[in-house]
Protein backbone atom coordinates (compact mmCIF):
# COMPACT_ATOMS: atom_id res chain seq x y z
CA UNK A 1 0.00 0.00 0.00
CA UNK A 2 3.05 2.55 0.96
CA UNK A 3 4.79 1.48 -2.38
CA UNK A 4 1.60 2.73 -4.24
CA UNK A 5 1.23 5.77 -2.95
CA UNK A 6 5.02 6.86 -3.49
CA UNK A 7 4.41 5.60 -6.71
CA UNK A 8 1.83 8.15 -7.29
CA UNK A 9 3.96 11.29 -5.71
CA UNK A 10 6.43 10.36 -8.13
CA UNK A 11 4.26 10.43 -11.17
CA UNK A 12 2.32 13.74 -9.98
CA UNK A 13 6.06 15.68 -9.71
CA UNK A 14 6.85 14.48 -13.25
CA UNK A 15 3.86 15.48 -14.72
CA UNK A 16 4.05 18.78 -13.20
CA UNK A 17 7.64 19.52 -14.04
CA UNK A 18 6.81 18.39 -17.67
CA UNK A 19 3.79 21.00 -18.12
CA UNK A 20 6.02 24.44 -16.37
CA UNK A 21 9.32 22.95 -18.62
CA UNK A 22 12.39 24.59 -17.59
CA UNK A 23 12.98 28.17 -16.52
CA UNK A 24 14.75 30.57 -18.29
CA UNK A 25 18.23 31.48 -17.46
CA UNK A 26 18.39 35.24 -15.70
CA UNK A 27 19.33 37.96 -17.85
CA UNK A 28 23.25 38.87 -17.74
CA UNK A 29 23.74 42.27 -16.57
CA UNK A 30 26.35 44.37 -18.34
CA UNK A 31 27.67 46.36 -15.70
CA UNK A 32 31.04 46.41 -17.28
CA UNK A 33 30.16 48.37 -20.51
CA UNK A 34 31.01 52.24 -19.69
CA UNK A 35 33.68 51.54 -17.14
CA UNK A 36 36.60 52.32 -19.47
CA UNK A 37 34.94 55.25 -21.70
CA UNK A 38 36.96 58.33 -21.83
CA UNK A 39 36.00 61.81 -19.98
CA UNK A 40 33.18 63.85 -21.44
CA UNK A 41 34.45 67.45 -22.64
CA UNK A 42 32.62 70.30 -20.70
CA UNK A 43 29.25 71.46 -22.56
CA UNK A 44 29.52 74.34 -24.72
CA UNK A 45 28.18 77.80 -22.86
CA UNK A 46 24.42 78.20 -23.74
CA UNK A 47 23.58 80.20 -27.08
CA UNK A 48 19.86 80.61 -25.70
CA UNK A 49 17.34 81.28 -22.83
CA UNK A 50 15.82 77.48 -23.32
CA UNK A 51 19.06 75.72 -21.21
CA UNK A 52 19.86 78.69 -18.49
CA UNK A 53 18.03 78.45 -15.25
CA UNK A 54 18.35 81.50 -13.50
CA UNK A 55 17.87 82.50 -9.63
CA UNK A 56 15.50 83.78 -7.78
CA UNK A 57 13.66 87.24 -8.22
CA UNK A 58 15.76 87.18 -12.15
CA UNK A 59 14.31 86.44 -15.57
CA UNK A 60 16.60 85.24 -18.39
CA UNK A 61 16.60 87.50 -21.37
CA UNK A 62 18.63 87.40 -24.86
CA UNK A 63 20.94 90.83 -24.40
CA UNK A 64 22.60 92.86 -27.27
CA UNK A 65 25.31 94.60 -26.33
CA UNK A 66 26.09 97.79 -28.50
CA UNK A 67 28.79 97.11 -30.97
CA UNK A 68 30.47 98.90 -33.77
CA UNK A 69 32.87 96.33 -35.18
CA UNK A 70 32.48 94.75 -38.63
CA UNK A 71 31.97 91.04 -36.51
CA UNK A 72 29.78 91.65 -33.74
CA UNK A 73 28.33 88.73 -31.24
CA UNK A 74 24.77 87.61 -31.45
CA UNK A 75 22.73 88.50 -28.34
CA UNK A 76 23.55 86.22 -25.20
CA UNK A 77 21.69 84.76 -22.60
CA UNK A 78 21.85 86.64 -19.32
CA UNK A 79 19.80 86.45 -16.02
CA UNK A 80 18.50 90.29 -15.57
CA UNK A 81 15.87 91.73 -13.18
CA UNK A 82 13.36 93.04 -15.43
CA UNK A 83 12.16 96.80 -14.21
CA UNK A 84 9.29 98.09 -16.30
CA UNK A 85 9.77 101.14 -17.92
CA UNK A 86 8.53 104.73 -16.91
CA UNK A 87 5.28 105.39 -18.91
CA UNK A 88 6.52 108.48 -20.38
CA UNK A 89 6.81 106.25 -23.37
CA UNK A 90 3.58 106.04 -24.73
CA UNK A 91 2.66 109.78 -24.36
CA UNK A 92 5.18 110.62 -27.63
CA UNK A 93 2.83 108.37 -29.40
CA UNK A 94 -0.44 110.99 -28.75
CA UNK A 95 0.33 113.28 -30.97
CA UNK A 96 0.69 110.69 -33.91
CA UNK A 97 -2.93 109.45 -32.81
CA UNK A 98 -4.51 112.92 -32.51
CA UNK A 99 -4.71 113.89 -36.40
CA UNK A 100 -6.66 110.77 -37.16
CA UNK A 101 -9.07 109.95 -34.19
CA UNK A 102 -10.03 113.97 -33.28
CA UNK A 103 -8.95 116.34 -36.08
CA UNK A 104 -8.97 119.57 -33.93
CA UNK A 105 -7.60 122.63 -35.06
CA UNK A 106 -4.56 122.90 -32.48
CA UNK A 107 -3.13 119.42 -33.45
CA UNK A 108 -3.09 119.98 -37.38
CA UNK A 109 -1.09 123.27 -36.94
CA UNK A 110 1.62 121.75 -34.76
CA UNK A 111 2.00 118.55 -37.29
CA UNK A 112 2.18 121.56 -40.51
CA UNK A 113 4.47 123.67 -38.23
CA UNK A 114 6.43 120.73 -36.66
CA UNK A 115 6.20 117.89 -39.18
CA UNK A 116 8.65 118.27 -42.09
CA UNK A 117 12.34 118.74 -40.47
CA UNK A 118 11.59 116.46 -37.42
CA UNK A 119 10.14 113.69 -39.17
CA UNK A 120 12.27 113.26 -41.76
CA UNK A 121 15.25 113.17 -39.38
CA UNK A 122 13.81 110.79 -37.16
CA UNK A 123 12.42 108.12 -39.61
CA UNK A 124 16.06 108.04 -41.27
CA UNK A 125 17.87 106.42 -38.46
CA UNK A 126 15.11 104.16 -36.79
CA UNK A 127 13.57 102.79 -39.80
CA UNK A 128 15.49 99.73 -39.95
CA UNK A 129 14.69 98.40 -36.56
CA UNK A 130 10.71 99.71 -36.61
CA UNK A 131 7.92 96.71 -37.38
CA UNK A 132 5.08 97.60 -39.52
CA UNK A 133 2.79 97.19 -36.60
CA UNK A 134 4.76 98.84 -33.92
CA UNK A 135 5.25 102.16 -33.02
CA UNK A 136 8.07 104.73 -33.05
CA UNK A 137 7.83 105.19 -29.29
CA UNK A 138 9.26 101.33 -28.65
CA UNK A 139 11.60 101.15 -31.60
CA UNK A 140 14.89 101.99 -29.82
CA UNK A 141 16.15 102.50 -26.41
CA UNK A 142 16.72 106.41 -27.48
CA UNK A 143 12.99 107.05 -26.73
CA UNK A 144 12.92 105.07 -23.49
CA UNK A 145 13.98 106.86 -20.05
CA UNK A 146 14.85 104.20 -17.67
CA UNK A 147 15.53 104.74 -14.24
CA UNK A 148 17.54 105.25 -12.23
CA UNK A 149 20.12 102.15 -11.45
CA UNK A 150 18.41 100.90 -15.03
CA UNK A 151 19.64 100.75 -18.47
CA UNK A 152 18.05 100.58 -21.35
CA UNK A 153 18.87 97.36 -23.91
CA UNK A 154 17.63 95.78 -27.09
CA UNK A 155 15.75 92.45 -25.21
CA UNK A 156 15.62 89.36 -28.33
CA UNK A 157 12.21 87.92 -27.50
CA UNK A 158 12.41 84.32 -27.74
CA UNK A 159 10.17 82.90 -30.75
CA UNK A 160 9.64 79.79 -32.44
CA UNK A 161 7.05 80.48 -35.01
CA UNK A 162 7.75 82.21 -38.55
CA UNK A 163 6.81 85.72 -37.34
CA UNK A 164 8.65 86.46 -34.71
CA UNK A 165 8.62 90.19 -33.24
CA UNK A 166 12.02 92.28 -33.42
CA UNK A 167 13.85 93.25 -30.31
CA UNK A 168 12.22 95.58 -28.28
CA UNK A 169 14.02 98.13 -25.41
CA UNK A 170 13.43 97.21 -21.89
CA UNK A 171 15.20 98.76 -18.42
CA UNK A 172 17.22 96.61 -17.00
CA UNK A 173 18.58 96.70 -13.44
CA UNK A 174 22.78 96.46 -13.82
CA UNK A 175 25.51 97.28 -11.65
CA UNK A 176 26.22 100.88 -12.26
CA UNK A 177 29.27 101.69 -14.91
CA UNK A 178 32.32 102.69 -13.82
CA UNK A 179 32.48 105.95 -16.00
CA UNK A 180 29.23 108.23 -16.29
CA UNK A 181 28.40 109.81 -19.46
CA UNK A 182 26.51 112.89 -19.96
CA UNK A 183 22.97 113.11 -20.80
CA UNK A 184 22.14 111.28 -24.35
CA UNK A 185 25.42 109.34 -24.22
CA UNK A 186 27.16 105.90 -23.53
CA UNK A 187 30.23 104.86 -23.24
CA UNK A 188 31.83 103.27 -26.11
CA UNK A 189 34.85 100.70 -25.65
CA UNK A 190 34.90 100.67 -30.10
CA UNK A 191 34.22 104.18 -30.67
CA UNK A 192 33.14 105.43 -34.33
CA UNK A 193 35.35 108.28 -35.82
CA UNK A 194 32.47 109.76 -37.21
CA UNK A 195 30.03 110.66 -34.96
CA UNK A 196 27.06 112.02 -36.59
CA UNK A 197 25.89 115.55 -35.89
CA UNK A 198 23.34 117.84 -36.33
CA UNK A 199 25.38 118.88 -39.39
CA UNK A 200 25.93 115.81 -40.56
CA UNK A 201 23.33 112.67 -39.26
CA UNK A 202 24.46 110.20 -41.78
CA UNK A 203 28.20 110.50 -42.29
CA UNK A 204 29.73 108.13 -44.55
CA UNK A 205 32.78 106.07 -41.73
CA UNK A 206 35.00 103.30 -41.82
CA UNK A 207 33.85 100.81 -39.09
CA UNK A 208 37.34 101.21 -37.61
CA UNK A 209 37.82 101.82 -33.88
CA UNK A 210 38.36 105.04 -32.07
CA UNK A 211 39.80 105.34 -28.59
CA UNK A 212 37.26 104.18 -25.65
CA UNK A 213 35.02 107.47 -24.91
CA UNK A 214 31.33 108.61 -24.44
CA UNK A 215 29.41 108.89 -27.86
CA UNK A 216 25.55 109.82 -28.58
CA UNK A 217 23.09 106.96 -28.25
CA UNK A 218 20.83 106.13 -31.39
CA UNK A 219 18.70 108.76 -32.68
CA UNK A 220 20.38 111.83 -31.10
CA UNK A 221 23.00 113.60 -32.50
CA UNK A 222 25.86 115.74 -31.35
CA UNK A 223 25.03 119.23 -31.78
CA UNK A 224 27.78 122.49 -31.93
CA UNK A 225 27.77 122.89 -28.30
CA UNK A 226 29.09 119.68 -27.74
CA UNK A 227 25.94 117.97 -26.34
CA UNK A 228 23.72 115.13 -27.98
CA UNK A 229 20.16 116.47 -28.41
CA UNK A 230 17.44 115.40 -30.11
CA UNK A 231 17.02 116.15 -34.19
CA UNK A 232 13.92 118.77 -33.46
CA UNK A 233 16.40 120.30 -31.31
CA UNK A 234 19.52 120.26 -33.82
Amino acid sequence: MISRVLTLILICLFVAKAQHGPSPPAPILHDDAHKGGEPQPPAPPPSDCSTVRCPSGTICKMIEEPCQQSLCPGPLPECVREAPAPPQAPTTTAPHKTPSTSPSPPPASRTTSTTPAPTTKKTTPRAPSIPPTKTSSSASCSSVTCAEGTVCRMVEIQCKSSDCPKAQPMCIARAPPQLRCPKNESWRNCSTKCEPTCEDMTPKCTRDCDRPKCQCDPGFFRNRSGVCVDPSQC
